[in-house]
């Protein structure tokens, strides 16, 4: 009976993220945040800390997004040491990456530290192709690692990698936004 609920909750819990995953897609910032609130509640409360870790993940980069810096990199902190030291390589490199946009972000307002950004970019892309190649792990750092260069008007390479990740991950042809072509279909 125990584990039956515990697989509900994790399965409700699941839910609400992916509602938040859903609602940040679609541009209602508000909703996912309250979705990936709710989850990460839920997540902390139940001892799920591999969903927990994923969760904050998710919500820092939607943080990110909002402008919200200070909490987003809180939240990426939070799940990288959930993550780093239970072995969650995936959501460790993914955190990571969206904590080097995040002080990508912050040095572009002058308030944050270039180095420690690329350390982060460096450091998830180490993770994620070091043991076993994680690909969509892979491309999110070589991406935030470019981005970080192009902040100040450089170029190592790592726009190049991140364009062939693209390339091979990603099809040629494929509806780049699927939501805005329907929504444009339906309005005609």
């Amino acid at each position: 009976r125990t584990q039956l609920v515990g697989r509900v909750e994790r399965e409700c819990c699941s839910g609400d993220r992916l509602l938040g995953l859903c609602n940040q897609i679609t541009g209602r910032l508000q909703e996912a945040e309250s979705g990936f609130e709710v989850a990460a509640s839920k997540f902390r409360d139940g001892d799920l800390l591999v969903e927990l870790a994923t969760t904050l993940a998710d919500l820092g980069e939607l943080l990110r997004q909002a402008g919200r810096h200070e909490d987003a990199e809180r939240r990426c902190t939070e799940a990288i040491a959930i993550a780093g030291p239970r072995g969650l390589v995936p959501t460790h490199a993914a955190a990571l990456a969206t904590r080097a946009r995040v002080r990508g972000d912050r040095f572009s307002l002058g308030e944050g530290n270039l180095e420690m950004a690329r350390d982060d970019a460096e450091h998830a892309f180490r993770l994620s192709t070091l043991v076993r190649r994680l690909p969509w792990q892979e491309l999110q750092a070589v991406e935030a690692r470019a981005e970080l260069d192009s902040i100040v008007g450089e170029d190592a390479g790592w726009a190049g990698m991140a364009s062939r990740s693209r390339a091979v991950l990603i099809p040629p042809g494929l509806e780049p936004d699927p939501p805005a072509r329907i929504e444009a279909n339906v309005d005609r």
